[in-house]
């Protein structure tokens, strides 16, 4: 069954060209577009405030800037990634500078979780029951997997041409000494942060609060509306919950599918066999300071 599976994925082309990497630029730009556009306007600022406040990485943001200033500060910071993540397109060294950026964002709004009062539902015992804002701030452990996918992969990209500055060489052996250039890391990240995302949201959802919270997204989406006239409004979340835990069952316990594919141009260009080995990968035609990293 898996070999068909690997039939049918290769012969769609959904492995040519790096989809999986222009896939996830282009969601991080979405993102990042959206939610710096949101930042100008007041209603933003006032939903901010428990945000900001109890964050341990932004909370200067208000004395040095004020309520509106400081949403404003935040969405110019968040469409100067953006642009640079665009610019990554093109320019290697602007996408490096956008997914750091995109890093840094997500460390910040990560550390909050900790810190925010009322972010754990004492009825369904406290942690991991997450209520009020807790919900909003864990997605950002997927994005914080993300923009480090891209971090990696433009760093490694960047790498793999003569032309690479000074500054990507710092960030590379910045990176590399700490261990954040070994092979796959970024997938294996990827892979975690879902797994704590799925085992997370389905546990909400078995409890009562999670089933009330979940009455709008229910409601009005195209393809679950039907829960409830099958299951109810409880029944609903549970029947979410537990799809999620299988889910999280098999993105736990599974290995990687091995695709028995040509592999795709850029993939040839980076795993050639007269290239450098980087923490463990190997790429062509690569400076010379390159080859000091060593797996």
């Amino acid at each position: 069954m898996m070999n068909q599976l690997s039939r049918v994925v290769a012969r769609s082309g959904l492995l040519k060209g790096d989809p999986d990497y222009h896939f996830i630029r282009a969601s991080m730009l979405i993102i990042f577009l959206s939610f710096g556009y949101q930042k100008w306007f007041e209603y933003e600022a006032q939903v901010l405030i428990p945000f900001i406040s109890n964050g341990p990485l932004i909370s200067w943001m208000y004395p040095v800037f004020g309520i509106r200033g400081a949403s404003i500060f935040l969405g110019i910071t968040e469409w100067t990634i953006c642009l640079l993540l665009f610019w990554g397109i093109w320019n290697r060294t602007a996408g490096v500078l956008g997914a750091l950026g995109s890093c840094g964002t997500f460390v910040a709004t990560v550390t909050i979780i900790p810190f925010m009062p009322n972010g754990w539902d004492e009825v369904a015992g406290g942690f991991p029951a997450m209520t009020n804002n807790i919900p909003f701030l864990v997605k950002d452990v997927v994005l914080l997997a993300a923009s480090f996918y891209l971090l990696k992969q433009d760093v490694v990209r960047a790498g793999s041409t003569s032309a690479t500055n000074y500054l990507i060489r710092l960030i590379a052996t910045a990176m590399a000494g700490l261990g954040l250039l070994r092979d796959n890391l970024e997938y294996y990240l990827l892979r975690a942060a879902m797994v704590y995302i799925f085992a997370a949201f389905s546990y909400t959802k078995w409890h009562q609060y999670g089933a009330q919270l979940m009455i709008p997204f229910i409601s009005h989406s195209p393809f679950i509306f039907w829960l409830y006239p099958a299951f109810g409004i409880r029944g609903g979340a549970r029947f979410l919950g537990a799809s999620e835990w299988i889910i999280f069952a098999l993105v736990y316990g599974s290995e990687p599918l091995a695709l028995s594919v040509r592999p795709s141009p850029s993939s040839r260009r980076l795993r050639s066999s007269r290239s450098f080995r980087v923490a463990g990968m190997l790429r062509p035609d690569s400076p010379r300071w390159l080859g000091r990293w060593r797996s």
